[in-house]
């Protein structure tokens, strides 16, 4: 990791050893509009995980991972402010291959209005733009089609860069 990077790191809130379900956001109440989310996750019996992001009355943007389908995607089709060209709102997926272990490791860095996804350490990588409403800094982690196991998360606040 570069250290300029780890000078914008706050104090990470963590989490580890956690069943994760559809019914469930183990993320209810954290905030964030400039994040870095380290995390770590056993798919289990879920068709796809869920990181919903800069999530708000006006929108979310998600993060997701279908093991099924080696599939890592990113979906700004409510992400906000859409309507400004026809080809913006969509969902933008990246082949991610089986990495030889159980699980898969994401790493997503989120600021005012982009969004960065590195999962197992660079074979797939999304970038893209959003335009989320003020309101939008909710964070929030589901599961679809069964239960899967969060082996550890970290999300750190970052500083916002001043050049």
């Amino acid at each position: 990791m570069l250290a300029e990077l780890q000078l914008l790191r706050g104090q990470a809130q963590t989490w580890t050893d956690q069943v994760l379900t559809s019914d469930h956001n183990l993320l209810a109440g954290e905030r964030g509009k400039h994040v870095e989310i380290v995390a770590e996750l056993d798919p289990g019996a879920a068709t796809a995980l869920e990181f919903n992001v800069r999530t708000g009355k006006a929108g979310r943007t998600t993060v997701s991972y279908e093991p099924r389908r080696a599939s890592l995607s990113v979906d700004r089709n409510r992400s906000g402010v859409t309507n400004f060209a026809p080809a913006f709102p969509g969902t933008h997926t990246a082949f991610l291959p089986p990495s030889g272990r159980d699980t898969v490791k994401l790493h997503v860095f989120l600021d005012e209005c982009s969004i960065e996804v590195f999962a197992n350490d660079g074979d797939a990588t999304i970038s893209d733009l959003i335009f989320p409403g003020r309101d939008c800094d909710q964070l929030e982690i589901f599961t679809q089609g069964g239960r899967a196991f969060l082996k550890s998360l970290a999300i750190y606040p970052l500083a916002e860069s001043r050049e």
